[in-house]
């Protein structure tokens, strides 16, 4: 009897787990899945897109967004196109941030949208061709302290 209680004890114990630390844990979509991109422009052609964008935290501790500047209200984000692939999209910003930019926090619980105005091309090479990918499918990542890039989305230009 003695055997089979100190047996059940130690299973008891060597089962045990630690505790885990908390989670940060979001998730990110878009308000549509097909976009199509408007011209505009006289001397270069750029297009423009408006994605509005739901960041929720899922998890247990607030989640920090980085920010470009001081008292900017977005987030940093980048676009990137979804597949095998070495191309960069051409709505992929380029950011010139200052350091010291505080963050924008998401408590547990909370969600946060966004209207962001996804611009292309950002760059050229020297002769003046513009650089990336302008059609395709791709996904937003924001600057943050929990992995999560938003639902895949497709960019057309119009026709």
């Amino acid at each position: 009897m003695r055997r089979v209680l100190y047996g059940v004890l130690f299973l008891g114990v060597a089962c045990g787990h630690e505790p885990t630390a908390p989670v940060a844990r979001a998730s990110f979509t878009t308000d549509k899945i097909l976009y199509v991109a408007t011209a505009s422009g006289t001397v270069y052609t750029r297009y423009t897109v408006t994605v509005v964008a739901r960041y929720a935290n899922e998890g247990e501790v607030p989640i920090q967004l980085g920010t470009c500047n001081v008292g900017s209200t977005q987030p940093v984000y980048s676009v990137r196109l979804v597949g095998d692939t070495t191309d960069n999209s051409a709505f992929n910003p380029n950011w010139g941030c200052v350091g010291g930019s505080p963050a924008l926090t998401v408590a547990p619980g909370d969600v946060r949208t966004d209207t962001l105005e996804l611009v292309a091309p950002n760059s050229w090479t020297s002769a003046g061709v513009p650089m990336g990918v302008f059609n395709g499918q791709v996904q937003i990542s924001y600057a943050s302290t929990a992995t999560a890039a938003s639902n895949v989305f497709i960019i057309q230009l119009p026709q």
